[in-house]
């Protein structure tokens, strides 16, 4: 009995031992995963950095693209400019197998003799075609003109050069440059020509909806809905105001203008930009908060801000309203489907 008391007692010792083994097992397992795992993220990180060193800023971004879309080549820059599945959007957009191949049907499309010009575009309104908050952005490539310069002997075909490329979502990568992470084309560029009805429908542009009357809808709109407050600050501190009104639907114009006690979109929009103070700083405001409604995004343009060096200020101006956004058939981006006053 002794003896089997002793090997009772030498067995557990040795179960004992094998869970401290297999314990310390673990968790020299354990460390070197966690090892791996910071080696992992540091290398992670340090691809992100050496990446978003090489993207360019979102002032940039449409430079580089046109630049690389007119050069023999550039197929891999233009590429780089965004991840894999915008890649594939892209592609499909402009109907090729792949992102090289667009950006070959892209470049076929630029009018022979005008491949400096149409590096050379100008924003038609710089601050609503690049809006930036925080590592978010967006650029609106189908909001550009061209002009002849001095030394250009070829003339600029109706509807520009060659293509416009088209609306970009960006995102910060690294602290760096910005990378393409969502795209539309544009949805009917000058020249083209009408958009085509659908058989036995109607014009995209035309159609109705259940949700709010229309008016002619612009083909270009905002697309990035946090800035949506900072658009229509600065058109309201541009000129007289009214050119905010091209951003509303017919109801919400209307209720616009009730809201305000005007008598039209245009007066309720020339008397808010009549209260506006400093136009320089009231154009610029902080993006405004935003959220998810039925329609589409909502826009807290009540609580807008404008920081100033120094410590805290008057306001430079009124603050806008609520912004119920939709987007429109056969439009890119957002219009201002309902409005409620602040």
């Amino acid at each position: 009995m002794g003896r089997n008391l002793g090997c009772a007692v030498q067995v557990k010792i040795v179960a004992a031992g094998l869970v401290l083994v297999a314990g310390a097992g673990a968790g020299i397992a354990r460390d070197t995963l966690l090892h791996q795992g910071a080696e992992a993220a540091a290398e992670a990180s340090a691809h992100e950095f050496a990446v978003g060193r090489v993207l360019p800023y979102p002032d940039q971004f449409l430079r580089v693209a046109h630049s690389s879309v007119a050069q023999a080549g550039g197929e891999t820059v233009v590429c780089g400019l965004m991840d894999a599945s915008t890649r594939a959007v892209f592609a499909a957009a402009h109907g090729a197998g792949d992102c090289p191949g667009a950006v070959r049907v892209l470049r076929a499309r630029i009018a022979a003799g005008t491949h400096s010009i149409y590096v050379e575009f100008s924003y038609r309104d710089r601050r609503s075609a690049i809006v930036t908050g925080g590592p978010d952005a967006t650029v609106d490539g189908c909001a550009i003109d061209w002009r002849p310069g001095l030394l250009d002997r070829a003339p600029i075909p109706p509807g520009g050069p060659g293509p416009r490329l088209g609306w970009f979502q960006l995102r910060q990568v690294g602290g760096g440059g910005y990378l393409a992470v969502g795209y539309r084309p544009c949805p009917l560029e000058p020249g083209a020509g009408p958009a085509t009805a659908p058989p036995g429908g109607t014009s995209p542009t035309a159609a109705s909806s259940s949700t709010s009357t229309r008016a002619p809808v612009p083909r270009l709109l905002p697309g990035y809905a946090p800035g949506y407050g900072g658009t229509l600050a600065a058109r309201l501190a541009r000129d007289d105001g009214s050119s905010a009104c091209d951003l509303f639907s017919a109801d919400a114009a209307r209720a616009f203008a009730q809201a305000h006690g005007a008598a039209d979109c245009a007066a309720a929009a020339t008397a808010l930009a009549g209260r506006i103070t400093d136009a320089r700083r009231y154009r610029s405001p902080t993006s405004a908060a935003t959220t998810q409604g039925p329609r589409g995004p909502v826009v807290d343009a009540c609580r807008l801000r404008w920081p100033a060096l120094g410590g805290p200020v008057s306001a430079p101006g009124p603050q806008i309203g609520l912004l119920e956004l939709e987007t429109p058939p056969g439009a890119t981006g957002y219009w201002v489907a309902g409005y409620r006053r602040c």
